[in-house]
């Protein structure tokens, strides 16, 4: 028989499986998203074969439309360089960075507020949220994942502290680096949780375990250290680096950005419904407030109530600014499933000595079970179908090129001199494509061109064009073969 460690053990690793399951799903099937993956995956690619670690770069020029710190770019630089370039590779840390959270969920549960079974009910919520599943977040080779991942650290960091209010020394070293890699993975973003940690940090009179410590400040310190310092380093090696960042990064929270960017107050809300973000979840969350009045331990009635001030004032913070991308919801994810864990758990042992006094703990964590299959299944498969591979699950107006440029690999990976076309406005329309040319010339020699006029092909040359108004046009140059074909687009021979 099993010991009671032993079973704690098997069932974190059951869980942390069935977690990876999901996120590996299919993983490098999806070729590279646009927008800003292809241009990420650019820049981290581009940062593993040039060895240039400090200076972000685009076609081997400073990238003027990426300003943000490097710590996830590298990060896909080491996972590229241990298991080869691939979309596997370059999405990994934020897959590891999903993995994180949930291992984090149920690790504060079963440890600080001593509730494993509000661990295990948590982690089912995230793996069932559209929104963090989402391509932009914990499957796909953006930022947000990893910024996520320290955001949600440095805050349960914080908050075991002021349960426990031991190891101040450890502690604010531990949060001095966990603040230092949140900003190193997108800047200021990294900083958006400290507001509310000082203002949980002010009830129960918490504060007695923070301000009179000097560890806080010498944390401060080397925080501003870190964020200051990179700033000044990267304006010393790139002159009007800092002019350029506060064009990009400062003025969202002006009003100043894309026409689309410009969203109302309620669109954070009203994506969790109308996107699938958080559907049906959403509606759920309000009937989380009782477990303030029916926690089991004062540690679980408080951590309700800071996991409830984080997400709200954090979701009010994001919904004032004018400017608004759908992916800036990341962080509340973990703690919206925290608060409805928890309010599966308490609720049940809330029933139990009122309703179910003649059953055992048994029949109790059945009823548990069930309530979270009822919750979760029709969600878990809409993540399963959209995390299930098929080419038309691609933007084919603008990925179409990466879809068919893989299915010509696996096909004819004998085929290694090729020109793609692609007529476009704006030469970041042709990311995708950048990154499947030096992928594919660095990891298996090939010799790919990119063209975007009419007058610049030629007799004799091979090319995979998608675009099927300008494959007219070019039939009333050349004669052409098709070589291959799919519904995605061809590569042919023009004669």
């Amino acid at each position: 028989m099993a010991t009671p460690d032993l079973q704690k053990l098997n069932i974190a690793i059951a869980l942390m499986f069935f977690c990876a399951v999901v996120f590996f799903h299919d993983l490098g099937k999806f070729p590279i998203y646009m927008w800003d993956e292809a241009r990420y995956a650019n820049n981290s690619l581009e940062m593993l074969l040039n060895g240039d670690f400090l200076n972000v770069k685009m076609d081997g020029q400073i990238d003027r439309w990426n300003y943000k710190p490097p710590l996830v770019l590298w990060l896909q630089v080491v996972s590229m360089k241990i298991f080869g370039i691939s979309e596997w590779a370059v999405r990994l840390p934020s897959v590891l960075a999903g993995l994180g959270i949930a291992a984090l969920m149920y690790g504060f549960c079963a440890s600080v507020l001593k509730s494993r079974l509000a661990g295990i009910t948590s982690v089912p919520f995230l793996m069932a949220s559209g929104g963090f599943l989402h391509s932009h977040i914990a499957r796909s080779a953006d930022l947000d994942a990893v910024l996520t991942f320290f955001l949600f650290a440095y805050a349960l960091l914080f908050i075991h502290y002021l349960f426990e209010g031991k190891n101040s020394f450890i502690t604010f070293s531990l949060l001095a680096f966990l603040v230092s890699c949140a900003f190193l993975s997108k800047g200021l973003p990294g900083f958006f949780l400290l507001p509310f940690l000082f203002i949980i940090s002010l009830l129960h009179k918490n504060y007695q375990k923070v301000f009179p410590h000097k560890m806080l400040y010498l944390a401060v310190l080397l925080v501003l250290l870190v964020s200051v310092g990179y700033y000044w380093l990267r304006e010393l090696v790139l002159p009007g680096y800092w002019a350029l960042l506060k064009k990009s990064e400062f003025n969202r929270f002006s009003g100043e950005g894309l026409g689309w960017h410009v969203q109302s107050f309620s669109f954070y809300i009203q994506n969790f419904i109308t996107l699938h973000r958080f559907n049906p979840f959403v509606y759920l969350v309000p009937f989380t407030l009782p477990v303030l009045s029916i926690g089991r331990t004062l540690q679980i009635r408080r951590f309700y109530l800071y996991c409830l001030i984080i997400s709200v004032g954090y979701l009010l913070f994001i919904s004032y600014p004018v400017v608004k991308l759908a992916w800036y919801d990341a962080p509340l994810y973990p703690f919206f499933c925290l608060m409805l864990g928890m309010a599966v758990t308490e609720g049940a042992f809330w029933l139990k000595p009122r309703f179910l006094s003649k059953f055992s703990n048994v029949a109790v964590y059945i009823l548990i079970g069930l309530v979270m299959i009822l919750l979760c299944f029709k969600s878990s498969q809409y993540i399963w179908e959209k995390t299930t591979y098929h080419p038309t699950k691609m933007a084919l107006e603008w990925e179409a090129e990466g879809v068919v440029m893989k299915q010509l690999f696996t096909a004819w990976p004998g085929e290694k001199d090729y020109t793609v076309f692609r007529k476009v406005t704006d030469e970041v329309h042709l990311d995708q494509i950048k990154f499947y040319k030096k992928m594919y010339s660095a990891r298996n020699g090939y010799k790919i061109d990119i063209k975007r006029e009419l007058t610049a092909l030629k007799s004799n040359e091979k090319v995979l064009i998608c675009q099927n108004n300008w494959l007219d046009s070019i039939q009333h140059i050349f004669q052409i073969e098709i070589l291959f074909e799919s519904e995605q687009g061809k590569l042919i021979l023009l004669k």
